[in-house]
C-alpha cells in the first residue's frame, strides 16, 4: 500500500479536515512498517512457528474455543457481561482485556489516531484512513455490522475476492472505548490480513499516511492543546501514568514546574476533545 508522507501537523490537519466526521475512521500505528493485521492472526502464525508444524486447526476453531472459555469464566472476574448471543460484543470485551482477536481498533477521531501513532514512537509512524461510508455504498464486500450475526458472517474463505471487512461499534461498550471514539474493523476470515483485504478495494476509499518522526514534537504539542493526551484518552490512574511516555519531548524544567496543562503550554482552554 502506497503512503503519503506527512511532515508537519499542519499537513496532517489539512488532509483530514475535509473528511466528513464519522464517514471516515482512523488507526495509528507507531511504525510505518507495521501492516494492518489482527493480534489473533499474528498469535496463531507465531505459535505455528513455535510448534514447527503447519498441521494446526483452522484459526476459526481456536477463536471459537477461546470465546467459549471467556463466556464460561467471565463471571469470575466481571460484574457485567455482554448479551450471550452477541459474539461481536464478546470479541470487543476480549480485545479490551488483551485477548488476541480478529478485531483492529480504529477511531472516528483523526487526532486521537495521530496520538496513538506518535506517542512513544521512535520511527516514522503511520495512520490508516478508511472511508467506511464510501466503501459501503460502492463495494458489496464491505458492510456495517449493526444487524449482522457472527455465525452468518464468519467463515474460512480462501478466495480473497470474496473476503469482507466489517465495521462494528459495540453495544456493550466501556469508558476507554467511549473517550477514544473507538470502533472496530474485522474480517470475515482469518485467511488474509486486514491490509490484504483492504487492498482489494478501490483506493479512493482508503489512504495510508506516513508521519515523519521529525514532526512528532510539534504534533504532540498541538494535540496537547486539544487536550488529547494519555490522561484524557485512558481513564483513571492508567492514563496519568501513561502520560509519562513522552517525557523528554518537552524540557525537564517545563515538566517539573507545570501543575496544569495550560501552565505548560500557555493556553487558556484545553477542554475540547476532537
Amino acid at each position: 500500500m502506497d503512503s503519503t508522507i506527512i511532515k508537519s501537523f499542519e499537513e496532517y490537519k489539512k488532509f483530514v479536515d475535509d473528511k466528513k466526521y464519522r464517514n471516515w475512521i482512523y488507526r495509528g500505528q507507531n511504525n510505518v512498517k507495521y501492516k494492518l493485521e489482527s493480534s489473533l492472526l499474528r498469535t496463531i502464525n507465531k505459535n505455528k512457528e513455535l510448534r514447527h508444524s503447519s498441521n494446526m486447526a483452522i484459526p476459526e476453531r481456536y477463536e471459537e474455543a477461546m470465546i467459549n472459555k471467556v463466556k464460561k469464566n467471565c463471571h469470575l472476574f466481571l460484574d457485567k457481561e455482554p448479551d450471550s448471543n452477541n459474539t461481536f460484543d464478546w470479541l470487543s470485551l476480549m480485545q479490551h482485556y488483551g485477548a488476541p482477536t480478529r478485531l483492529l481498533d480504529f477511531s472516528y477521531s483523526p487526532y486521537i489516531a495521530l496520538y496513538f501513532a506518535i506517542s512513544g514512537a521512535t520511527e516514522n509512524a503511520a495512520i490508516y484512513c478508511v472511508d467506511t461510508v464510501g466503501l459501503k455504498k460502492n463495494n458489496r464486500y464491505f458492510v456495517d455490522g449493526i444487524n449482522l450475526k457472527y455465525d452468518d458472517f464468519i467463515k474460512p474463505e480462501h478466495d480473497i475476492k470474496k473476503t469482507m471487512l466489517i465495521k462494528y461499534e459495540p453495544y456493550f461498550t466501556n469508558q476507554r472505548l467511549f473517550v477514544q471514539q473507538g470502533v472496530f474493523l474485522l474480517p470475515n476470515t482469518l485467511d488474509f490480513t486486514h491490509q490484504e483485504i483492504l487492498e482489494t478495494y478501490n483506493s479512493d476509499y482508503y489512504a495510508k499516511l506516513e508521519i515523519d518522526k521529525k514532526s512528532f514534537k510539534n504534533c504532540l504539542i498541538e494535540l496537547y492543546k486539544m487536550n488529547i493526551t494519555a490522561s484524557s484518552i485512558y481513564p483513571g490512574f492508567e492514563g496519568f501514568c501513561k502520560s509519562f511516555e513522552n517525557i523528554g519531548v518537552l524540557s525537564l524544567q517545563q515538566f517539573q514546574e507545570h501543575n496544569e496543562l495550560s501552565d505548560l503550554l500557555d493556553i487558556q482552554n484545553t477542554t475540547k476533545i476532537y
